[in-house]
């Protein structure tokens, strides 16, 4: 039986056999992406008598995940080599570029990075994937917010691992399974234990939950009414406000508890929309979604020369134009990025991984955008 993400694949490209990209989840990975930013903007935001938020945006991100790796190898016959393959080669050349330019400043500039130390150990581990505990007590690698992509990493392990098995069906069981009982032996573990506690928290389950719906995408109905459209669309809202707001509400819980529920509601009321002909179109945020990787991954950059500038001129009066001007500068500095090396790197790098991967692979798969695919 044919898997709920293929179908609803099949059903977004009956619409528009020029595109192979669910809108609405790109628009999503924009949205999550653009949250992020406003977690980092906190030193511009205390300026203007703000507080930080979008810590959520991750919880969407790693939904998203799940459900992409379930679309991407629908078809079957992918060999866990070849999945594990592409996926370096889609997530890791542009943060190793980004990491290893971190690195270089913390070397000739270190007064610049307050908690990134010049230490080789690290850069290999960072380069690695491979968590490890910073002096300040944080587990991050050189470029600070690559923490999520060593969750991505490892569960594309465990994913290439159920790949293994002869169902597919079988195979994302298991990797369900695995990660819930990652999170239940992790209850006794506590952060002493950095390596073993990182890949036990409650935020693995986020993958799980959104391969859960890919395979099941399928059985998500179609709407006919605008006003049943229109229903779920507030609902996608509301999901959205739940995402930004939980935090706040529930400081001291986990974010995958508080806001891992309602994103994957969201993610799924946006795959509903989808399959009832209701997606984004606005070619700014579809462009976004594509960007959304270099715009996760550059815009710390971009943040920290802004709040700098902001506090060298004692402007708190100009913090709100300073925090527009950021948010701008992140998302074409991203484009930029994207465009200018992400995407040359996707194409080189595709010569070679499409070579390893089945030959039966659905094209509209394989073509799907470089921040769709990303998955993180």
């Amino acid at each position: 039986m044919p898997y709920g993400a293929a179908k609803l694949r099949a059903q977004a490209n009956m619409t528009d056999k020029s595109k192979s990209t669910l809108r609405n989840i790109q628009a999503l990975r924009a949205i999550a992406a653009l949250m992020v930013i406003f977690v980092h903007l906190d030193g511009l935001l205390r300026l203007s008598g703000g507080a930080s938020f979008g810590s959520g945006g991750v919880d969407i991100f790693f939904v998203i995940s799940g459900f992409i790796m379930v679309a991407i190898t629908v078809d079957g016959g992918r060999s866990p080599l070849s999945f594990l393959v592409e996926r370096l080669a889609r997530i890791a050349p542009l943060y190793w570029i980004l990491t290893l330019g971190v690195f270089a400043l913390a070397l000739a500039a270190p007064s610049l990075l307050a908690g990134t130390k010049a230490d080789f150990v690290q850069l290999l581990k960072s380069l690695a994937f491979v968590p490890y505990e910073r002096g300040d007590g944080t587990v991050r690698p050189v470029l600070f917010v690559g923490w999520t992509l060593n969750y991505e990493m490892f569960f594309y392990g465990l994913f290439a691992l159920g790949l293994v098995l002869p169902s597919r069906r079988l195979g994302i069981f298991a990797v369900v399974a695995a990660l819930v009982v990652l999170v239940v032996l992790g209850l006794g573990v506590g952060p002493e234990r950095p390596l073993v506690y990182f890949y036990t928290r409650p935020a693995v389950l986020e993958f799980a939950a959104g391969m859960l719906l890919g395979l099941y995408a399928g059985r998500l109905p179609v709407l006919a009414g605008p006003l049943a459209k229109g229903l779920v669309l507030g609902l996608a809202l509301l999901m959205a406000a739940a995402v930004v707001a939980g935090p706040f509400v529930t400081p001291n819980m986990a974010n995958a508890v508080v806001c891992g529920p309602a994103a994957l509601v969201l993610v799924a009321a946006a795959l509903v929309l989808e399959r009832s002909g209701w997606t984004v179109s606005f070619r700014p945020v579809l462009l976004m979604g594509d960007a959304s990787y270099a715009l996760y991954l550059t815009h710390p950059f971009v943040v920290q020369a802004a709040t700098k500038a902001a506090q060298k001129l004692h402007a708190e009066s100009l913090a709100p134009i300073a925090i527009l001007v950021a948010v701008f500068s992140c998302c074409a500095c991203a484009v930029a990025t994207h465009r200018l090396i992400e995407v040359p790197i996707l194409k080189l790098t595709r010569r070679w991984t499409t070579r390893s991967a089945p030959r039966h692979l659905s094209s509209a798969i394989r073509d799907l955008k470089p921040g769709l695919s990303r998955g993180g």
